[in-house]
Order: C-alpha cells, then sequence, then structure tokens
C-alpha cells in the first residue's frame, strides 16, 4: 500500500493534491507542533490585479500547540474577508458559477477549529477537483505513543496502515535518507514525490504560479485533475 503524510495546510497548492492523488492511504498529520506564519494556516490566490493575495486564518497559538488544537481567533471577520476577497478575485473566472455557493457556504459557517477547517476544505477541494480519493486518516487516530521522536512516529504510522511504500516529500530527505535502512528492513519503499510547476489557463495576462488549487479549479474546472497529473514527474 502506498502512503503518504503530511501537515494539514489551509487550501493547499496543486502539488499537494497531486501527491493525494498518488497514494492509497493518506495521514494528515495534525499531531505535531503548530508553526504560525505557514501554509498550516494561510495561502495565495490570485487578486483582481492579477497579483498574489494571501488569506491567512488568524489564530490562539502557542510554541509547544499541537495543530489538531489550534483555534481560531473569530475576534476579527476573517470569515467575510476570506470570502469578499475569494469573491471578487474570481467571480469572472469561467467556471466561478460552479462553485460559488459551496465557497459561500463554507464561509458562512462559524469555524473554531484550524484542523476543522483544514480537514474539511481539503476534502472539498479533493471532491471537486475528482481526482482519486484515498483512505484519509489523521495521525491523533492512532495514538502515536509520546516516547517516540520523528522518524520513528512516522514509522510506528507506516506500520499501522500496513505500508508496503512511503511517499515522501523532497522537504524531508535531510532526515528520512539516513533512516532509509530502517524503513526497508521492514519491507517498506521509500520514494521521493517529484512535482513540477504546472501552467494553466489562468484568468488576466500574467501567469502567478504556485497558488492555492483554488485558483486552478475555477479557472479550469473538470479539467483540473488532468492538470494537476501534468505536473507529477515521479512517484
Amino acid at each position: 500500500m502506498k502512503v503518504a503524510i503530511m501537515q494539514p495546510t489551509y487550501l493547499p497548492w496543486v502539488g499537494y493534491l497531486a501527491l493525494i492523488d498518488s497514494v492509497e492511504a493518506f495521514i494528515l498529520y495534525e499531531d505535531v507542533q503548530f508553526e504560525k506564519h505557514s501554509w498550516q494556516h494561510r495561502n495565495r490566490i490570485k487578486d483582481t490585479k492579477g497579483k498574489e493575495l494571501w488569506l491567512t486564518v488568524p489564530v490562539h497559538s502557542t510554541l509547544d500547540t499541537d495543530i489538531r488544537d489550534v483555534q481560531i481567533d473569530n475576534h476579527t471577520n476573517w470569515r467575510k474577508k476570506h470570502w469578499e476577497s475569494i469573491r471578487q478575485s474570481y467571480s469572472k473566472t469561467r467556471y466561478w458559477y460552479l462553485y460559488k455557493e459551496d465557497l459561500e457556504s463554507i464561509y458562512s459557517r462559524e469555524w473554531t477549529n484550524l484542523n476543522d477547517l483544514t480537514s474539511s476544505t481539503l476534502l472539498w477541494l479533493i471532491n471537486k477537483v475528482g481526482i482519486n480519493p484515498p483512505i484519509i486518516w489523521r495521525s491523533s487516530d492512532f495514538h502515536i505513543p509520546v516516547s517516540l521522536r520523528r522518524v520513528d512516529r512516522l514509522v510506528f504510522l507506516l506500520q499501522k496502515l500496513g505500508a508496503t511504500e512511503y511517499i515522501a516529500v523532497q522537504g524531508s530527505k535531510g532526515y528520512l535518507n539516513p533512516e532509509r535502512s530502517k524503513l526497508e528492513e521492514l519491507g517498506i519503499a521509500l520514494t521521493w514525490f517529484q512535482y513540477s510547476l504546472i501552467t494553466y489557463p489562468q484568468r488576466g495576462t500574467n501567469f502567478v504560479p504556485s497558488l492555492s488549487a483554488l485558483d486552478l479549479l475555477v479557472n479550469t474546472g473538470s479539467y483540473a485533475k488532468t492538470y494537476i497529473r501534468e505536473g507529477l514527474l515521479s512517484v
């Protein structure tokens, strides 16, 4: 079984969805330390002027807060701001009409937990893009022993799922390569996920790369899956 493990991301970019499309089981790695000013609670869209626009979910967190426990700061009306930014940026895209009601519903709901928001919007994107939906787990479902650290935590999760192959992102090479033999001894092959930047019909005269997959969806509709798979180099 091919398995990937990634921290939850707010409105993730197309490469994140391509990784999910490449595996049979995907684990949202949520019981690790939250990082402020990271993709965990923010991402980018393209505004009406053709520039990148950050959407950031305000949160309450301390240095030792796990992602799953991060609470959203609702003292500001961030939901209205995000919805208006998305609506203004994309209302004239070709396929906006297909998704506007769902998006308005998402931002009409009062969210309190960041993890609930990111996982719900991820599942929505997966459904609308139409990629192969793997079995999606939350790492907290497996009750990882507190004594385990870094690679051993990953190994624990992989063994729980009966993984035969771990599809890992490039950013983890530094600490995973030295532990490759540990995985191989357990019958788990380590494969590096490789993905190239893709271009697609994007409203406006200039193309802005690596935006949230939402940008791809409203610009290409049912063709989004095809574009996502074009960037796949290796799994």
